[in-house]
């Protein structure tokens, strides 16, 4: 499965939006039945463990099932261009119908995805610490 579009690069103020718009998306994807049981952290690192082909999977279900406000689609609208290169601006978007509108959501999310990672806490200091430590450590 491979994307028509392209990501501009997640920069500025708005690429946070486009960040929380994902994080919405990937709530309500969370919350259907076959992922109910994981607590988020859980459900993040399944989804950042899953192949690039299934990360897409999972995004392309939430995108046509989870609704997201007209302000998260476009956050993430906005870094997405057409078929031809050229960025969506208010205008163009206007004419998308749900199957380009969850393409371009898809693919600013892979970027999202692939791109965007905040950890506090190093892989390795998770490793070599025990859950009580990291809580202690968090609120120290």
């Amino acid at each position: 499965m491979e994307l028509n579009r392209k990501c501009l690069p997640l920069k500025d103020v708005k690429s946070l939006r486009a960040l929380n718009a994902y994080c919405a998306l990937m709530i309500g994807i969370k919350m259907l039945p076959a992922y109910g049981h994981l607590t988020l952290e859980e459900f993040f690192e399944i989804v950042e463990a899953m192949s690039p082909e299934d990360q897409m999977k999972c995004l392309i279900t939430g995108a046509r099932i989870v609704e997201l406000s007209p302000e998260e689609v476009k956050a993430l609208v906005c870094f997405c261009t057409d078929k031809n290169g050229v960025p969506y601006t208010a205008e163009n978007v206007k004419n998308l119908g749900p199957s380009e509108l969850v393409e371009v959501i898809v693919t600013v999310c892979m970027e999202v995805l692939k791109n965007i990672h905040i950890d506090l806490i190093t892989k390795e200091e998770k490793k070599n610490s025990s859950p009580s430590q990291l809580m202690s450590d968090a609120h120290s």
